[in-house]
């Protein structure tokens, strides 16, 4: 009996120190709720983060078979909008400066507007374009130019509204849903791309 005492001492000791390795993983599980990983950084890193509460906490996820897939195909999913958006920019810049000579004085606000419009999906097209190569290279730049020129698809929606160049009361609903996913899979995607 004395002698098998000493063995249950050692055991209990050693059951000590696993103690304090089922408490550590709880502080290790913190850092993806109270900190982005990677981190957000830049000028747009508060608005990285409110979304991130949107779209990666409180939205349902993915599976990581799905999130793969998402990632693999992004950069190509990205090159095919680019090649779809570059005829709607030559063609708008074609259409626009031939009605811009053609029609009146009073019509200068459409055309501002149109203008802006352009513009600003034009710099969309850019930042997309720029992205697919670090797309393809899993750099976080690449993440950053496509979280960018989403936002910038939403302040193009203000524009695109009042152009009248087709109804908006269609392609309004169409552009929110077409942002509201590509946030959604750009936050399934977020920790692949690495600093």
């Amino acid at each position: 009996m004395g002698a098998m005492n000493p063995q249950l001492f050692p055991q209990s000791q050693s059951s000590q120190p696993s103690s304090p390795s089922p408490v550590s993983p709880p502080s290790g599980a913190k850092p993806p709720t109270d900190q982005l990983l990677p981190p957000a950084t830049g000028k747009l890193a508060p608005i990285e983060r409110i979304l991130h509460t949107v779209f990666a906490e409180r939205l349902p996820q993915t599976s990581t078979a799905t999130r793969d897939m998402i990632a693999e195909y992004l950069p190509w999913l990205t090159l095919i909008m680019c090649m779809v958006m570059l005829p709607v920019i030559l063609t708008a810049v074609v259409s626009g400066g031939l009605i811009g000579i053609l029609t009146s004085i009073n019509t200068i606000n459409m055309s501002i507007i149109f203008w802006a419009s352009l513009a600003l999906f034009t710099i969309q097209f850019g930042l997309m374009c720029f992205a697919v190569w670090h797309l393809l290279t899993h750099h976080r730049r690449g993440w950053k130019l496509l979280f960018i020129a989403s936002l910038v698809g939403v302040v193009y929606l203000v524009p695109s509204a009042f152009t009248g160049f087709y109804n908006p009361l269609v392609i309004i609903p169409v552009l929110v849903v077409t942002l509201l996913v590509s946030f959604y899979l750009l936050y399934q995607v977020r920790s692949y791309y690495a600093e």
